[in-house]
């Protein structure tokens, strides 16, 4: 759930500092992080007092900030400053938490460690225990703390629980170093698809990071008349137009 990830298109100068300390970036760098990524993102050229425009840029050689929403999480690296920031970057790090979709809730049932601690402003501690908490309260095969107030009423934060309509999906071969992202919207009242594909984008690791899945692939059928016969698609019992 998209809700569960840290938008870096719709923060707070609060979140975004603490998503930063909890991932290790020091205190003293932080205001010129915020800074410069809201002046990379605002549609003017005024710079703020520890941010970053056209001109600081161009003297660092870097393309100018496109004074837009970020279109991809990997994006922010464009950002002056922050693509030296090596503790962003590491294994299934800054990049895996975040999301470039424009979020109006949040969903602490999917949310990671890092996130929780951002959104709801509670120590790595803290959030360990929502972490224990949330998979001690299973409902059918998945953890939710989002009925009848469950969450308010365990941890004593007022947080509404919002899932978005917003899916991130992440494929890969097993063992592969490769992986596709994928942020997918419902819109099943839209005249064009029932979703749309936000943005895509591929990652490759040092070291293979996801685990091998050990389950049973039905095998297709040898003969296409083995194969279930297809539901027809109009009265003439072929493709639209009796094709």
């Amino acid at each position: 759930d998209a809700a569960g990830l840290f938008s870096l298109n719709a923060f707070t100068d609060e979140s975004t500092s603490r998503l930063l300390r909890a991932f290790g970036a020091p205190g003293d760098q932080i205001p010129t992080l915020i800074d410069t990524l809201k002046d990379y993102v605002d549609p003017d050229n005024l710079k703020r007092l520890n941010g970053a425009e056209a001109y600081e840029y161009a003297a660092a050689g870097m393309t100018p900030p496109r004074n837009e929403p970020l279109k991809v999480p990997f994006e922010v690296r464009n950002v002056y400053g922050w693509a030296s920031r090596r503790e962003l970057w590491g294994q299934r790090g800054f990049e895996a938490s975040t999301t470039t979709a424009q979020l109006a809730g949040f969903n602490p049932n999917t949310a990671p460690t890092h996130v929780l601690q951002a959104m709801l402003a509670v120590t790595p501690e803290g959030a360990s225990r929502l972490v224990a908490l949330r998979d001690s309260l299973v409902i059918g095969e998945r953890a939710v703390i989002d009925v009848g107030g469950q969450f308010s009423h365990f941890t004593g934060l007022p947080i509404a629980v919002s899932p978005a309509p917003s899916v991130r999906i992440t494929q890969w071969a097993p063992g592969s170093r490769a992986r596709q992202r994928q942020l997918v919207t419902m819109t099943p009242l839209s005249p064009a698809a029932p979703w749309r594909v936000d943005y895509q984008y591929r990652i490759v690791s040092p070291e293979a990071e996801f685990p091998i899945v050990e389950t049973e692939t039905p095998q297709l059928p040898l003969r296409r008349s083995d194969a279930p016969a297809p539901t027809p698609l109009s009265p003439f019992g072929g493709l639209p137009g009796g094709g």
